[in-house]
């Protein structure tokens, strides 16, 4: 067990500060170990119980004090340029459809309602671009970074189901059906499935912050090469992943829950093979 977690924290780059605290409670959690191996079996699960609490709250006090040390101004542009940008990008084609369809006080409503949605689908990418705009004034830590980014778009989550049910109901009324005093419609899939799905991109967006470090050793003209491709890449793997769920009858909220759980651990796995090679800062 000390060893598959000691493999699974060798691949968060967390800063030497860090690192050390983390080291030497495994350290100590190996020494104890070594010595209970002749205790009854009970014993010795007591003890792993115990050492997995203790190595979590270091690992939450490290992950704390690496968030607070990052510079939110910092952070803030970039990913207001980088998400919001590309979220603003993804409503164009269907606010300019719509456009030529509904009278302007209800398309632009519309057509906000689906920016939520759309600032946490395109996370990943939108994470990846917003770090590659341009070096920091100072080195900001990587596992800070990845944790503020992942609280802020889970926050972002929450807004997600209710900002959804309110464009279908706007779209609705706008209909012939909603003018005519039929009754609104019902509620198209659980909330708690949208947020599930939504709360996977989240957390792909911060791992993508762990891939990015490792890329930045490279030329800038590469990182964006990167970054455009992506986006495509992205989008297209979604929808490679959403496939399987469909095929099993799964809803559609449920295949992209699936799909950006799915591509979640897939950039897990990913970033546990690059073990240990990703910076522990970003420049």
């Amino acid at each position: 067990m000390i060893t598959v977690v000691r493999h699974f924290l060798a691949a968060i780059p967390f800063d030497p500060r860090s690192r050390r605290a983390i080291d030497e409670t495994l350290l100590d959690w190996e020494a104890e170990a070594a010595d209970a191996t002749r205790g009854p079996a009970s014993g010795r699960a007591a003890l792993d119980v115990r050492w997995s609490v203790a190595l979590v709250r270091v690992v939450l006090l490290a992950t704390a004090r690496e968030a607070a040390g990052v510079p939110l101004s910092w952070l803030a542009v970039r990913l207001t340029v980088g998400l919001l940008f590309l979220a603003v990008l993804l409503a164009v084609p269907w606010a300019w459809r719509a456009g030529w369809l509904l009278p302007v006080d209800v398309w632009l409503p519309s057509a906000l309602l689906l920016l939520p949605a759309n600032l946490v689908a395109i996370a990943p990418p939108g994470v990846f671009a917003a770090l590659a705009i341009r070096p920091g004034r100072r080195p900001v830590p990587v596992v800070g970074t990845a944790c503020v980014v992942l609280v802020v778009l889970s926050a972002a989550v929450t807004v997600v189901p209710a900002a959804n049910e309110a464009f279908r109901q706007t779209i609705y009324a706008a209909t012939t059906a909603g003018r005519s005093g039929t009754p609104a419609l019902p509620t198209w899939t659980p909330p708690v499935l949208v947020t599930v799905g939504h709360l996977g991109l989240a957390v792909q967006a911060a791992l993508t912050v762990i891939l990015a470090a490792r890329m930045w050793p490279v030329s800038r003209g590469m990182r964006f090469v990167a970054v455009a491709a992506a986006f495509p890449i992205f989008v297209e793997s979604m929808s490679l992943a959403q496939g399987p769920f469909r095929a099993w009858g799964v809803t559609s909220a449920g295949a992209v829950a699936g799909a950006s759980w799915t591509l979640a651990l897939t950039l897990m796995a990913l970033t546990l093979w690059l073990h240990g090679r990703a910076p522990d800062q970003l420049a």
